[in-house]
């Protein structure tokens, strides 16, 4: 089993003010796994853009690209970041086992 020793904040995008900016319309605590790792990755416009963390829930979380993730690092810098990819990890009856945000 993976270890889920990270606290993450998932802010869940409401819909944007009447200035055009995104509201936060609900924040859930989660645990999760936080890898470091600056890689160049496809988004779901199919552009290729940089990537530094990859973040591991376990089995399904409703995680969006418009919605963003928050943790902080070990030297204390609060990273906050919409994902570029969000994928599901299938076990081999079909459900799933994890849910992977690069971000």
């Amino acid at each position: 089993m993976i270890p889920m020793p990270h606290k993450i904040e998932l802010l869940r995008m409401g819909e944007p003010d009447i200035w055009g900016e995104s509201t936060i319309e609900e924040t859930v605590q989660l645990n999760g796994n936080i890898r470091s790792r600056t890689q160049v990755v496809t988004n779901s416009y199919g552009e290729e853009v940089i990537s530094n963390y990859r973040v591991l829930f376990h089995k399904f979380v409703d995680v969006k690209t418009k919605d963003k993730i928050r943790f902080t690092e070990p030297n204390g810098e609060v990273i906050e970041s919409e994902p570029i990819q969000v994928k599901f990890m299938r076990d081999l009856d079909g459900s799933v086992a994890f849910t992977k945000a690069v971000l």
